[in-house]
């Protein structure tokens, strides 16, 4: 049997994989974020190129992004 990653199983569930864009990603495709939220992390990346691996911020850095 094939081990598959997590990312490969919630794409069987979720559109994009989990992956939800930013709603600050700018329109034209510039500034383009993308959040993958789990129970115990969060995963984000540049929906420009989903080849570069994703950044999994501390969860205090990432409630800080979040009170701005």
């Amino acid at each position: 049997m094939t081990d598959v990653s997590h990312n490969e199983r919630l794409a069987d569930h979720f559109p994009n994989g989990g992956w939800r864009k930013s709603s600050y990603s700018d329109p034209t495709g510039n500034n383009c974020v993308e959040v993958l939220t789990e129970p115990k992390a969060v995963q984000v990346r540049d929906s420009k190129d989903t080849t570069i691996p994703a950044c999994v911020p501390r969860n205090s850095a990432w409630l800080e992004v979040l009170a701005v």
